[in-house]
């Protein structure tokens, strides 16, 4: 019983960790595409002036 308790909770943790680190990762990556994006438009814009 206490074996199949602790698989779960570490089966949980697991999971739950790789949410969050997931999460983080495409969170940054969207950060970091919305920065190239506001780059690229900000070079065009001053590039026209």
């Amino acid at each position: 019983m206490l074996t199949i308790l602790g698989l779960a909770i570490a089966t949980g943790l697991l999971i739950s960790t790789g949410v969050t680190t997931g999460a983080v990762g495409t969170g940054m990556l969207t950060i970091i595409l919305a920065f190239l994006t506001w780059l690229g438009f900000v070079g065009v814009r001053s590039g026209q002036n």
